[in-house]
């Protein structure tokens, strides 16, 4: 039987293209690699996307403090529990008042 004299090559050929493509696929670099760091991309994107709201929101907050006493007010009131001179401030606490025969307890 005779033998392709470059049968041999066609081999080393085909073991190459398989070596380089495997390689380009999940090497260091390779396509799964990229594909990985795309998604990673969009996630901190995403991230990204809602802080810059946040960060919006808050300038706006911050704007709204710096030029009106109102709003100024009503933060200290909120957050601080500011009371104004001769104001009253009563406070109920659901759990503390008895609830009623036949009703629910939860406040609804």
């Amino acid at each position: 039987m005779k033998q392709d004299p470059n049968a041999f090559l066609r081999l080393l050929f085909l073991c190459l293209i398989v070596v380089l493509g495997g390689t380009l696929v999940f090497g260091r670099g390779g396509l799964l690699q990229r594909q990985r760091l795309d998604d990673d991309i969009a996630r901190q994107q995403e991230v990204n996307n809602e802080m810059l709201q946040k960060n919006i929101a808050l300038e706006a907050q911050v704007r709204d403090l710096k030029n009106s006493g109102d709003a100024l007010e009503e933060q200290a009131r909120e957050d601080l529990g500011m009371i104004r001179d001769r104001e009253i401030y009563y406070r109920y606490h659901r759990d503390q008042v008895p609830a009623k025969k036949g009703t629910t307890t939860n406040g609804y």
